[in-house]
């Protein structure tokens, strides 16, 4: 299809995050998908159990089947919606009756069989009250305040593309974001995110106007560059924070030993677009400069300093690329108000 799918505008807070319960439902199945496909042990381990390979498989079959769940919901239109919404509801309520007979035959750990229950029940909750708030004689049955939800929900202005938030580096962090951010940083996931999680959320981001991509609550924005050698355009999605009024971009690439593709297109073509803006990109050089970034940087995404200290020991020096919006100096220097 040659629109652009976006989630409508109400039910996105002042943080760039999905708010309304079904995009937050599918949010979460995304971020299981994510735990279960990168580190399928820690995962285990979380809900209780501990087993052989098998297990890693099984773990991984799971993350598999919630990913489809999650991003058939957050990219498909109004009426893939309706589908989704009831497809997902119906594996809720089978892995939520599945549970409670393993907790009955007591013949899996417990506090393996409660957090899933506990987990999968309240999905079967939560999914249930959206598909009956859709029949008007399901409103007569429905709590008071999931009245109110559904019929702000309804009064949802038109949908519209969303613009990259600004991200301030000195605004403090909560506990649940630096969490997060550290478990996109850790190993597993560090390992599998340039050949797996960036290139599909490049395509999620895309699919959904910038309103959702796979990082969930970090700041990431579509970079379209131009290849160096043919000229095409290209997508990719890369974290940012904000300078001023300026865009810095840091080229982790996962820590590996060489820079991204993308870092030598916009090399050989600065005019890119950065969140559907133009902009001009620039490479820092100067050393001064880079240290005063690479420690804003690590105030919003604190692995940055890991993956620093990884790549320095492959002999590569991650480099970092200022954009500044077209017709503005690249040199101009803007500190944001504090």
């Amino acid at each position: 299809m040659s629109a652009i799918r976006t989630v409508a505008t109400s039910d996105i807070d002042d943080t760039g995050i999905a708010t309304s319960t079904p995009n937050v439902m599918a949010i979460g199945r995304m971020a299981l998908a994510v735990m279960s496909l990168a580190a399928p042990h820690r995962f285990a381990g979380l809900v209780g159990v501990a087993g052989p390979p098998e297990l890693t498989y099984m773990t991984r079959i799971y993350g598999a089947r919630a990913m489809v769940m999650g991003l058939g919901y957050l990219t498909g239109d109004a009426r893939e919606r309706h589908r989704w919404k009831r497809f997902a509801l119906a594996v809720d309520i089978a892995d939520t009756l599945t549970g409670i007979a393993h907790l009955l035959r007591n013949d899996v750990p417990p506090r393996a069989a409660a957090a899933m229950v506990a987990l999968t029940g309240s999905y079967t909750v939560l999914g249930a009250i959206e598909v009956v708030s859709e029949h008007p004689s399901g409103m007569k049955i429905m709590t008071p305040l999931a009245r109110r939800h559904v019929r702000r929900r309804s009064s949802a202005a038109q949908p519209t593309r969303r613009e990259p938030r600004y991200v301030d580096p000195y605004r403090p962090r909560g506990r649940l974001y630096r969490g997060y951010a550290g478990f996109i940083g850790s190993e597993p996931v560090r390992r599998v995110m340039p050949h797996l999680f960036w290139k599909l959320d490049a395509h999620v981001t895309a699919a959904t106007g910038g309103r959702f991509g796979l990082p969930l609550m970090l700041p990431t924005a579509l970079l379209e560059t131009r290849g160096a050698k043919t000229g095409a355009p290209r997508q990719n999605l890369v974290l940012y924070f904000h300078d001023g009024q300026q865009v810095i971009v840091i080229a982790l690439n996962g820590a590996r030993p060489n820079n991204p593709a993308w870092y030598y297109n916009l090399q050989q073509n600065p005019d890119v677009r950065f969140g559907g803006r133009p902009m001009r990109a620039s490479v820092v050089h100067d050393d001064t400069e880079r240290e005063r970034l690479w420690h804003l940087g690590s105030a919003v995404f604190a692995p940055y300093a890991k993956f620093r200290r990884i790549a320095a020991a492959t002999g590569r020096d991650i480099p970092v690329i200022r954009l500044t919006p077209a017709g503005t100096s690249s040199r101009a220097e803007i500190t944001p108000d504090l």
